[in-house]
């Protein structure tokens, strides 16, 4: 039976109301950063994410004399293997995200659910009800109902490398998401202290994999080795001066939207963390995707996204109906997973041995 959590409908209401605008500001920044991909998407950003989840963790140190004493003692190889999953899924979807519409996208980040899910069984044996499979085949459902217009007028994907490669983002996304759930789990961590260090790795990361602008890419707008040099300029020009350097670059006024979007998705992740910590990383990703609609009806309109733009449909409104009942059945019995059976058997034994040692 659905047990009113007050925690998770408030962290709910706040993810749905942030999470589409994040979605929008993302494809906006990436639209105008598209010739300097590896350095929007595996520099500046963890960069900037690194100062904004540092802050609060410096005022908390050094103001409220909090000693994080259990993080001292967490292993960093934990979050540095937590920064190299979310880099690599950060890295092929900003190469993907120019090619293909905020529609599209939008449905394929629903595909995490059912990998999640399958991650979450075999990875934290987490044991599913039938009310589990049901809302999550209907909240899939809802995001098929939502696509299939788009094929039924005969539409095609252009450039299915680029749709192949979003889809293979999703599945160090997906290793994250279970990752982050057994560590916040089993550790009593400060998200903002977790966030922070996972940002330094990630930035360590994208350093080590900066010799993927050298890859020779479909879209032909690789760089070269004696070219690199005039990349990380008109990269850094383009994103803190608005400078165009080339011909296709569209610079205008992209400092802002990135600043937006950095402070929105900051927001956005702690939610995250609360979500998972709360309940489970299944939960995030059926929770999430009630942004589906909503991204849909932002993305429709071009001057949000430009030629990304896509039109919406009624079947929309349908979708986010069957999206919306699915998040109720998926939550209407809680989820078993290992820990929970662990922590229901130590408390079975406890009671066995009061039954047989009774104290008076």
């Amino acid at each position: 039976m659905v047990k009113i959590k007050p925690k998770l409908i408030l962290y709910t209401s706040l993810l749905i109301a942030l999470t589409s605008f994040d979605y929008i500001l993302y494809v906006q920044w990436i639209q105008k950063m598209k010739n300097y991909k590896w350095y929007a998407g595996s520099f500046v950003f963890p960069l900037f994410g690194c100062l904004l989840f540092w802050l609060p963790v410096w005022y908390k140190k050094y103001i409220a004399k909090y000693h994080f004493t259990e993080e001292y003692k967490f292993p960093q190889k934990r979050l540095f293997a937590l920064g190299t999953f979310d880099s690599i899924n950060s890295i092929l979807g900003t190469y993907a995200t120019p090619y293909l519409s905020v529609l599209l996208m939008t449905i394929l980040d629903k595909l995490s659910l059912p990998l999640t899910m399958i991650s979450s069984c075999v990875y934290l044996k987490t044991k599913y009800q039938i009310s589990h499979f049901l809302g999550a085949f209907l909240t899939v459902y809802g995001v098929a109902v939502s696509f299939i217009p788009e094929f039924s007028e005969g539409a095609q994907v252009r450039q299915d490398y680029w749709l192949a490669l979003y889809i293979i983002s999703l599945i160090p996304g997906v290793m994250s998401y279970c990752y982050k759930e057994k560590n916040l789990k089993d550790y009593p961590l400060d998200i903002w202290w977790m966030n922070a260090w996972i940002s330094i790795w990630q930035i360590v990361f994208g350093i080590i994999t900066f010799p993927v602008i050298l890859a020779p890419l479909p879209s032909g707008d690789n760089v070269t080795p004696s070219e690199i040099g005039h990349y990380l300029v008109n990269a850094t020009r383009c994103q803190f001066g608005g400078v165009n350097s080339q011909d296709t670059d569209n610079c205008q006024g992209v400092f802002w939207i990135f600043i937006w979007y950095q402070a929105v998705s900051t927001l956005c992740n702690i939610l995250m963390f609360l979500i998972i910590r709360e309940e489970s990383s299944v939960v995030y990703q059926v929770i999430n995707t009630l942004k589906m609609p909503i991204t849909a009806w932002l993305g429709s309109y071009p001057s949000l996204v430009g030629d990304q733009a896509q039109n919406l449909n009624p079947a929309d409104t349908f979708s986010f109906v069957m999206i919306s009942v699915g998040v109720i059945v998926y939550n209407w019995n809680q989820e078993v997973t290992k820990q929970k059976r662990s922590s229901s058997d130590e408390l079975t034994t406890r009671l066995v041995k009061i039954e047989t040692n009774p104290t008076c």
